[in-house]
C-alpha cells in the first residue's frame, strides 16, 4: 500500500546476469517515433526555458521477463527498460499513460541527488486531462523521493510528476503496474 507517492518493497535483487541483459538490450525502442533522436520538449521553470530529456524505452529482455513473473509479479502492463538523454538534467513534469504504478529498479541513478518529484496542479483542472506539463508555475511539489542504485521502488505514475538532477545518463527496469497493494503478488 502506497501511503506516500512512492513504496519501497522488500523485493530479490535483480541477479548479476540480467543486470547485464538490462545494460546490454538493444531492441527496439517502442516509443522512439514519439521522441525521435532524443529532441524531447521544453519546458518553463522559474522562467528559464530548459530541454527535458526524452525517457526511451526498450522492451524488457524475455529472460528479465521470466525472472519478473517468477520473483515479483504475473500482473504487469509491460516490462521495459528506460534511459535518459545524457545531455539534459531534467524529465519535465508528466503522467503516464500506459500504467498507474511503475515498479523501477535503477542500474544507472543518472546522479547523485536524482529525485522523482511528485505534484499537485495549482488549478481545478483534471490533471488526467494533459500528459505532459510544460511550465512548472502550474504546479505545487507534494512529494519526492531519491530512488538507490539498485532499490525496487513503486511510483505513483498517474500522479504528476518529474525527474530532476540528472547528471549523466540514466538506466532502470522499470514494471508497468495498473495495481499496487504489495510485492511480490506471486
Amino acid at each position: 500500500m502506497i501511503r506516500r507517492q512512492f513504496d519501497f518493497p522488500d523485493l530479490p535483487k535483480l541477479p548479476d546476469d540480467l543486470k547485464q541483459a538490462v545494460m546490454d538490450n538493444q531492441l527496439d525502442f517502442v516509443n522512439y517515433h514519439n521522441f525521435k533522436a532524443g529532441e524531447g520538449r521544453k519546458i518553463l521553470k522559474n522562467g528559464e526555458e530548459i530541454p527535458s530529456s526524452s525517457f526511451r524505452i526498450r522492451k524488457g529482455p524475455e529472460d528479465v521477463i521470466k525472472w519478473i513473473e517468477t520473483h515479483i509479479t504475473k500482473n504487469f502492463s509491460m516490462v521495459g527498460t528506460t534511459e535518459s538523454d545524457p545531455d539534459k538534467t531534467i524529465c519535465g513534469p508528466h503522467l503516464d499513460k500506459l500504467r498507474n504504478y511503475t515498479l523501477i529498479y535503477p542500474l544507472r541513478t543518472g546522479g547523485e541527488k536524482v529525485s522523482t518529484v511528485f505534484y499537485r496542479l495549482k488549478s481545478l483542472e483534471n490533471p488526467m486531462d494533459r500528459q505532459y506539463y510544460l511550465d512548472y508555475s502550474e504546479l505545487e511539489e507534494i512529494d519526492r523521493v531519491v530512488v538507490p542504485l539498485e532499490t525496487w521502488c513503486v511510483l505513483n505514475s498517474k500522479c504528476i510528476h518529474s525527474v530532476e538532477g540528472l547528471t549523466s545518463k540514466r538506466l532502470t527496469l522499470q514494471v508497468g503496474l495498473w495495481e499496487y497493494v504489495g510485492l511480490p503478488d506471486l
